[in-house]
């Protein structure tokens, strides 16, 4: 597929992770994560480094950086209830101003960059 660039390599969370730009968004990411707490640091490192590079929220990395590690553990503990047998879906669409992800029980959460 032109455009897309996969980050796959050795870790320890096992996660599927692909990410690829495009006309209509910035950053689009197709991810899945096993359902355990230890697979949420090296995911989110990697979403990080696509999301510093894509500019989606110049200045606000770490504020992005802290919500998704909330709301991945939030999918692990209480969406999937730490079954091991599930795992986590991500989905991240980043935009000029915004940005989308649905957690492990399929909860859409809007990321907007305030104006204010």
């Amino acid at each position: 597929m032109s455009g897309m660039r996969s980050l796959n390599g050795p870790s320890d969370s096992q996660s599927h992770f692909s990410g690829k730009h495009s006309r209509s968004s910035i950053l689009e990411v197709d991810s899945w994560m096993p359902n355990k707490i230890q697979a949420i640091s090296p995911l989110v490192d990697r979403l990080m480094r696509l999301i510093e590079g894509s500019q989606c929220f110049p200045g606000d990395e770490f504020d992005v950086e802290l919500v998704l590690r909330e709301a991945l553990e939030n999918a692990v503990v209480h969406g999937n209830q730490e079954d091991p047998e599930k795992k986590v879906h991500i989905r991240c669409r980043c935009g000029p101003g915004n940005s989308h992800r649905r957690d492990g029980s399929g909860k859409r959460i809007r990321l907007r960059k305030d104006s204010g």
